[in-house]
């Protein structure tokens, strides 16, 4: 494992770390105007990449965290005021442009507690099984309680009419007086109505994929290159007359790879 320290960067960089076995890369940046991430990591997978990009709190829509795997994407957000902090969309097959609905097999999102609301009436998690045509909904712990409620919906074809057998719904406090069937109708239409919402959400997320993260990359890239190229390789190599750069061997690491290569 090998850690860099920097001071005075012009692109911010605060620190790198380089882990020689798995060929995970880890940069962490100051905060600054020129960029809303803070952390980025990559590592090489046989399918693809495995990134991961940390912003600051500046962003509208929240989000702290993603983790892009080839066919998956997680998002985690701070601070909703819709209580949302996680989501996770996986996709059938590894995409790098705007997806189509056929594309997306899951959409997960989960939500932190909103007191306001009874707990079997708080969603907890919601599951957009695309693929599979169906909705579930898994409510908050009630107290005292060790089982959630839940309610599956099944999503309605075109020019479908809605039947109660389409919504199967697990209610863990009996005395709750069961859902009408127009609550239930309502209930599902406003839930296809996020869906097609989300639809547009995970096409700006692959469009941020495309080109936000994408365009950071290409620039550390060339960043890196101007760094080493030959008129200044000489000033960036660490060792004791660049005070700007110093780098660190993890001797523990070292001696497993020396052992490995023996």
């Amino acid at each position: 494992m090998v850690k860099e320290w920097y001071s005075n960067s012009r692109d911010h960089l605060e620190e790198k770390e380089i882990n020689k076995l798995d060929g995970c890369i880890s940069e962490r940046f100051s905060p600054n105007k020129h960029t809303k991430i803070l952390f980025y990591r990559s590592k090489a997978l046989p399918s693809g990449a495995e990134q991961e990009v940390e912003f600051s709190c500046k962003r509208t829509d929240h989000l702290v965290r993603r983790v892009m795997l080839p066919r998956e994407v997680v998002d985690y957000f701070q601070d909703r005021i819709d209580f949302l902090y996680y989501r996770r969309i996986s996709f059938n097959k590894q995409l790098d442009s705007f997806p189509q609905e056929s594309d997306i097999l899951t959409i997960v999102e989960r939500f932190h507690r909103n007191t306001i609301k009874p707990a079997n009436e708080d969603v907890a998690q919601r599951e957009f099984l695309v693929s599979l045509k169906r909705i579930e909904l898994t409510f908050h712990l009630m107290d005292h309680h060790l089982i959630p409620s839940k309610m599956s919906f099944r999503m309605l074809k075109a020019h479908e009419k809605f039947r109660p057998d389409q919504v199967s719904i697990f209610q863990v406090d009996e005395s709750v007086r069961p859902l009408t069937s127009m609550t239930q109708l309502r209930m599902l239409t406003d839930l296809l109505d996020e869906l097609k919402q989300l639809f547009q959400t995970v096409k700006d997320v692959l469009s941020e994929k495309v080109s936000e993260i994408t365009n950071f990359i290409e620039q550390r890239q060339e960043e890196e290159e101007e760094e080493l190229s030959p008129e200044e390789s000489a000033s960036t190599q660490p060792d004791e007359t660049n005070p700007d750069v110093l780098q660190q061997e993890d001797p523990e690491l070292q001696a497993v790879q020396d052992n490995s290569s023996s």
